[in-house]
C-alpha cells in the first residue's frame, strides 16, 4: 500500500480540481486507498503514542478508539484523528473554527497542528471547521491561477 499511496500522492500536484474532485468521489477507486491508508497512519499513530491522546479519548481505550473511529471507511473524522495524522505524516494542518464561538480580536479561532510553539513548518493545508463537518478552504490562487 506504501508504494501506491506514495505514486497517488506525487501525482496528485498535477491534477486538476476537477480531477481530485473525480479521484476521490469514485467509489472502489484511488481514492478510497488513499483515505483508508491515512487511516492506518493515523492508527499507527495513536497506537504508538497513547499516552498523548487517551485525553481526547472519552473513556475509550486507543485499540478500542482505533477500532471503532479511526479504521473503518465512512466514519468521520475530528480533531484528534486529524493531530495523529498531521504528526504521522509530519505535516502542519490550520484548522480555522467557525462553530459560534466568541470572536479572538475579530477574528475567528484558528488551531495550527502541529502547534506553532514546536516551530513547525507553515500549514500545508487549511481546513474550516463548521459544527460536524470540515472544509478544505483554497487559498485565491489557487481558484483561478492569479493571486
Amino acid at each position: 500500500f506504501q508504494e501506491a499511496f506514495l505514486e497517488e500522492l506525487r501525482a496528485l500536484g498535477e491534477k486538476t480540481p476537477a480531477g481530485l474532485e473525480a479521484l476521490f468521489n469514485e467509489d472502489g477507486g484511488a481514492g478510497d486507498y488513499l483515505v483508508w491508508y491515512c487511516r492506518l497512519l493515523a492508527a499507527a499513530q495513536f497506537k504508538g503514542d497513547p499516552e498523548a491522546y487517551l485525553p481526547f479519548l472519552g473513556g475509550a481505550d486507543v485499540d478500542s478508539f482505533c477500532q471503532a473511529e479511526v479504521e473503518p471507511m465512512g466514519k468521520e473524522c475530528e480533531q484528534v484523528q486529524i493531530m495523529a495524522l498531521t504528526r504521522a505524516l509530519g505535516i502542519t494542518v490550520a484548522i480555522e473554527y467557525l462553530d459560534g464561538s466568541p470572536l479572538q480580536d475579530g477574528k475567528i479561532s484558528k488551531l495550527v497542528l502541529p502547534s506553532e510553539e514546536t516551530g513547525a513548518p507553515p500549514a500545508w493545508v487549511t481546513l474550516l471547521y463548521r459544527p460536524g463537518h470540515f472544509d478544505i478552504l483554497y487559498p485565491v490562487e489557487s481558484v483561478d491561477g492569479s493571486i
